[in-house]
């Protein structure tokens, strides 16, 4: 189950980045929020992936995984927020 799960983010994080190319070539400039999706998807998928196995995880890595899902999600609200074509 873990390893489906794995693999479905991963499909997940590659259509994201693709998404995001293709929303990046059309609008001639860069598009922030899907990368910042695919960035905390990566992040949340890394975060399962260590629970899920057998070897024991570091305290430090799942502080700075947890302090990463902070950072992205404050930064998609604060793109959500303040987007470009408000102005």
């Amino acid at each position: 189950m873990v390893d489906l799960l794995n693999r479905v983010l991963l499909v997940l994080i590659l259509v994201e980045i693709m998404h995001s190319v293709v929303l990046s070539l059309r609008a001639h400039h860069l598009v922030t929020q899907p990368l910042l999706a695919v960035g905390l998807v990566a992040v949340i998928r890394r975060v399962l992936f260590v629970l899920s196995s057998e070897a024991t995880a570091s305290t430090a890595e799942l502080a700075l995984l947890i302090a990463m899902i902070a950072v992205f999600v404050a930064a998609l609200i604060m793109v959500s927020r303040y987007d470009r074509s408000d102005i």
